[in-house]
């Protein structure tokens, strides 16, 4: 579709700044020159336009632009696009040339993706994850738990999307947000030894509950899960997970603290 028609407003996004636009008005003028063929070339035409209103100053205003900025052709060149199409398009890469040339690559024609909220949650998440969980133990399971500061962490979609899983042969216990459109991002991960056979996970009104299962000898039922290995997690953005061989192992150095106290002195905190 053709922006470059008479009357038309075209609106242009800036990059860097939310909700900062230009308003291009499109119109003829005399001032400008007629279109023309391109030497002997058959339906190559040169388009002359003009861009008036705009100043680079606009690149570092805050504000919107009040005065009118406008694109012009030829009176000629609007009624040649409407009988010829084939005119119509070379019209309008003039056009957004032109445009591209004098606003520089801070502005663009589309539009900004709207920012995914679940990317949000992982970040809050995340951020809440590295908190000093409370630890509570029986013979049989671990419950680390971290109490809702904010609310919105309780809302129906990190409720479905948080799950965790126990991998035995890799000794891992992760924490994941997964949703829709393939969004898998790791959340919180565990090196841990044999003695942890699997794990629950679940999203309360006040809290988020992370349960790992013992794996208990029945003769004895002294068998405690050791933490081998905990690793911080320091990339707090965002990141999109390859394979599961790539998978980072992250968990906060103050959960490994307080993991590693409770596991030394399970007898202190049994319930």
């Amino acid at each position: 579709m053709s922006l470059m028609k008479k009357g038309a407003t075209i609106t242009v996004y800036h990059k860097h700044e939310a909700n900062k636009t230009l308003k291009i008005q499109v119109e003829e003028s005399v001032a400008v020159g007629n279109p023309s063929l391109v030497g002997d070339a058959d339906g190559i035409w040169s388009v002359p336009c003009d861009l008036t209103g705009f100043d680079a100053s606009l690149n570092k205003s805050k504000k919107n632009k009040k005065k009118p900025i406008k694109i012009r052709f030829h009176a000629d060149a609007f009624q040649k696009a409407n009988k010829d199409l084939a005119f119509a398009k070379q019209m309008n890469a003039a056009g957004v040339k032109l445009l591209a040339d004098l606003l520089g690559t801070a502005w663009s024609l589309e539009p900004p993706a709207k920012a995914d909220p679940r990317l949000t949650h992982i970040k809050n998440l995340r951020q809440l994850l590295s908190e000093t969980p409370i630890v509570t133990q029986s013979s049989t399971t671990v419950a680390l738990t971290w109490l809702l500061k904010d609310k919105s962490l309780a809302c129906d979609t990190i409720r479905s999307s948080v799950q965790c899983a126990t991998n035995t042969d890799a000794k891992t216990a992760e924490l994941r947000f997964i949703g829709r459109d393939d969004l898998n991002e790791l959340l919180l991960l565990a090196d841990v030894d044999e003695a942890l056979v699997g794990s629950d996970c679940e999203v309360r009104a006040d809290c988020l509950r992370w349960l790992l299962q013992k794996k208990v000898d029945k003769r004895t039922e002294e068998a405690q899960p050791k933490t081998r290995n905990l690793k911080p997690f320091r990339a707090w953005d965002t990141v999109r997970l390859g394979p599961s061989k790539d998978r980072l192992r992250t968990v906060s150095a103050l959960l490994f603290a307080s993991l590693a106290y409770y596991f030394s002195f399970p007898e202190l905190y049994a319930l």
